[in-house]
């Protein structure tokens, strides 16, 4: 069988299969929230050297 040759195993695997699952979700969502937050702080660079460049 492709999940292993005995239950428990099939179960250990199918377990670590959905974990690493999780753990791809929660690090792109973490990873995604970072850049946002990366990209508030370029945006609001330009804005200040615009403003300064305005006067």
């Amino acid at each position: 069988t492709p999940l292993g040759s005995k239950p428990a195993k099939g179960q250990h695997l199918g377990i670590l299969v959905v974990e690493f699952g999780v753990f791809v979700t929660v690090a792109s969502t973490m990873l995604a929230i970072f850049y946002v937050f990366g990209g508030r702080a370029d945006e609001a660079d330009e804005k200040a050297k615009n403003e300064e460049g305005g006067e």
